[in-house]
């Protein structure tokens, strides 16, 4: 198994940081990772609602929602491959009169524990860039 995570501070207030987080569709659009995002399902985003996500240099898969804590955090799963499965977490906590965003991501399975030491840099990498571009969509006020 392999856990990663990524906290960045953004100066915008909590609400503005997640409706960006939750508004998933939209990553793509700025977050540059993501190469597509599209929601299977309509209405509220939350526990049981899922999207296909494509992040850049890998197959797309079904990534579900598990848990929200709305307003504050999400955490979706996706079973990519037989013996490949991703959990995701998406926190927003106040922070020093802004917001802190951290982005956790563990990688399990066989295929998982095969592929996590040639991937880690890559995903360790990429939480940073989309913790980043989080960052500056939020603090440019984008909305």
């Amino acid at each position: 198994m392999l856990s990663l995570s990524y906290s960045v501070h953004i100066d915008a207030p909590p609400e503005r940081v997640w409706r960006e987080t939750v508004d998933v569709e939209r990553w793509p659009d700025y977050v540059p990772t993501m190469v597509q995002l599209k929601r299977t399902d309509s209405g509220a985003f939350g526990p049981g609602k899922s999207a296909r996500v494509t992040p850049k240099g890998f197959v797309g898969s079904l990534w579900t929602v598990t848990k929200l804590d709305d307003g504050r955090s999400f955490t979706w799963e996706s079973a990519a491959l037989p013996g490949l499965h991703f959990s995701g977490s998406h926190t927003v906590e106040p922070d020093a009169g802004g917001s802190r965003l951290t982005l956790d991501l563990v990688i399990s399975g066989w295929l998982g524990a095969l592929m996590s030491p040639l991937t880690a840099r890559t995903f360790r990498r990429n939480l940073k860039i989309e913790g980043d571009a989080f960052k500056s969509r939020c603090e440019a006020g984008a909305t």
